[in-house]
């Protein structure tokens, strides 16, 4: 888990991966379904960006409106 100060933009990095571990390569921002739940709130639809790096490892950038409520 990052640590997030309440309403900063924030670079996150993350793992696809399969069922036997193996990284997923190839992924496009589409290809993600991406979701939201500030504080223990119900899920919403998010817009952000994820983008590629290399060897199924991903990227996206919170903005300061995906962090700004205060919780996990």
């Amino acid at each position: 888990m990052y640590p997030v100060k309440q309403s900063t933009s924030l670079d996150v990095c993350f793992f696809a991966f399969d069922s036997n571990g193996d990284g997923v390569t190839g992924k496009v921002n589409g290809d993600f379904t991406k979701r939201i739940s500030k504080n223990g709130a119900a899920f919403a639809a998010m817009t952000v960006t994820i983008k590629e790096m290399e060897n199924g490892f991903y990227s996206m950038t919170l903005s300061s409106s995906h962090t700004d409520t205060l919780g996990i």
